[in-house]
């Protein structure tokens, strides 16, 4: 057992761990580092496969996924590196080989524009998700590079296993882990797939570090089944997605209830209408959902360009003291614009474009941004939800071939019987079942965070947490105590703008990276 002594701890290998751990090392290189001095930075996993994309972006578990928003609501440094020809070539080569027939199809559909330089059509792509994760290592190994290049010593240490509890002792944070081992990086030019990670026999004891971020992603629903059975997938991406699906339709299992209705629901639907339509794949979709229609197209109409606001606009949303206020402005602008043969994704991509949900936010008073970011944000979520039109073309056409059905109620109970599943709705007056399901998909949305992870048990963290967020300052700094920084959707104040969540991402780890280093003796 080896003890470790750190200046900055990374919880979590996906999209928040490697941009905070890639801007920490990137300021470090501007400055100077003590004679004699190491700067010691650790990265910790479950599971290290998933860095640097993590569980959504993986190549592992994005193989037909694909970005909810076009290329143009992404982060800049992001569209710069997609411009350029060598990574179009790398997104098409993977494409081509694992994108199954959706793949093959966004390939043959938009590779004339994807290669086209400098085009309007381009900015409005929905790109595979797993492009991301390309773009993760690059930057991550451009960072390696300069630190060989500029003598820097500055040590990353990669660790796969389970961080228990964190706690606070001698001005430094502490943290119990479970099975903590250090692994060996190393990297292979000549792959597409580029970071691999090679197992010692070094394991952790007592671990302590100055200062510590937590990069989380969206909790996963609650589990809704005691027995454990190879036919229930409680999380539908960590389980394998929509590849695991297309594997348990082919060997039989054709009746499949999902309960839940959103992006996890949506997310396999054009690859499963195209296997049906070329192979004539047999199945049959159970959907379960609160509401049927809650996700829009991200679609803006042949009119689009001659939008302009008429109650969501700069002077007027700077007179809102009240956080209601937004909400009740932005239902408005949505019912005039339809009434003008307008599209919401036209509303919303004007908003999203001119920054004004974020400005109307910045003019409200502490305790109204609270309220905005306790009960509003969400309601506000609720109404701007949009998604790929491939995914809700394709649930279209589905429920009319009869492949898919949707129900609007809410599992109660799920029961086995004979390898088979028996779900129990919610019903006011008489209990009513829906049996003989041979797969059950659970796509119910996150849980409470405090349910989600050990480390967000502990007692440092539960003082900060109010209605199922993580109370942090405008630094994504827990409120209560300092050092421990969370730039993630647990965080109360994630992203008030509704910004797409990548850059909303980019952004907070630019912002937690820059403090972080305030706190590191270099």
């Amino acid at each position: 057992m080896k003890n470790l002594n750190l200046q900055h701890l990374v919880v979590g290998g996906g999209v928040i761990g490697t941009l905070t751990l890639v801007n920490i090392i990137n300021l470090i290189q501007k400055k100077k580092i003590k004679k004699g001095s190491t700067i010691k930075i650790g990265i910790v996993d479950k599971n290290l496969n998933n860095f640097p994309g993590g569980v959504a972006y993986s190549f592992k578990n994005s193989y037909f996924g694909y970005f909810n928003n076009p290329i143009r609501l992404s982060n800049l440094d992001f569209i710069r590196w997609v411009k350029q020809e060598k990574n179009k070539q790398k997104i098409l080569k993977y494409l081509g080989k694992h994108g199954g027939l959706s793949g093959r199809e966004w390939i043959g559909e938009n590779k004339n524009i994807f290669l086209k330089k400098d085009s309007k059509e381009f900015m409005e792509l929905y790109l595979p998700r797993f492009s991301y994760e390309l773009w993760l290592e690059d930057l991550f190994l451009k960072c390696l590079y300069n630190l060989k290049k500029n003598r820097k010593k500055v040590r990353i240490i990669f660790l796969e296993g389970h961080v228990k509890k964190i706690f606070s002792k001698n001005n430094l944070i502490k943290v119990e882990s479970k099975n903590l081992n250090i692994q060996d990086l190393s990297f292979d030019k000549n792959n597409l797939k580029k970071i691999k990670f090679k197992k010692k026999k070094i394991f952790i004891g007592e671990m302590s570090c100055k200062t510590i971020s937590i990069g989380l992603g969206i909790p996963s629903p609650k589990d809704l089944v005691n027995t454990k059975s190879k036919n229930y997938i409680n999380d539908f991406y960590i389980e394998g997605s929509t590849k695991k699906l297309i594997h348990n339709i082919k060997n039989n299992k054709k009746n499949i209830l999902f309960i839940g209705s959103m992006a996890g629901f949506l997310e396999p639907l054009q690859e499963l209408y195209l296997m049906k339509k070329k192979n004539n794949l047999d199945f049959k979709i159970t959907s379960i959902g609160s509401n049927k229609t809650i996700i829009q197209k991200a679609k803006l109409s042949k009119i689009y360009k001659k939008y302009l606001p008429k109650i969501f606009v700069y002077k007027k949303i700077l007179k809102i003291n009240k956080s209601k206020e937004i909400l009740d402005n932005l239902i408005e602008e949505f019912k005039i614009a339809k009434k003008n043969g307008f599209s919401k994704y036209d509303v919303w991509t004007f908003i999203l474009k001119n920054k004004l949900l974020q400005k109307a936010y910045n003019n409200l008073s502490p305790a109204e941004k609270s309220f905005y970011n306790n009960n509003i944000f969400s309601k506000i979520r609720k109404l701007t939800r949009f998604t790929n039109p491939k995914f809700i073309i394709a649930k279209e056409k589905l429920i009319k071939a009869g492949n898919i059905k949707l129900i609007k109620n809410k599992v109660t109970k799920v029961k086995m019987f004979k390898n088979k599943f028996s779900i129990k709705l919610k019903q006011k007056q008489k209990i009513k079942f829906l049996n003989n399901f041979d797969l059950v998909i659970n796509v119910s949305g996150p849980k409470m965070i405090t349910n989600e992870s050990d480390i967000l048990k502990s007692k440092i963290i539960q003082k900060n947490i109010s209605k199922n967020s993580v109370l942090t300052d405008k630094n994504y700094e827990l409120k209560r105590h300092k050092n421990i920084f969370l730039p993630g959707v647990v965080s109360y104040n994630f992203n008030p703008g509704r910004k797409t969540i990548i850059v909303a991402i980019n952004l907070n780890c630019k912002k937690v990276s820059k403090k972080i280093i305030s706190y590191i003796n270099l």
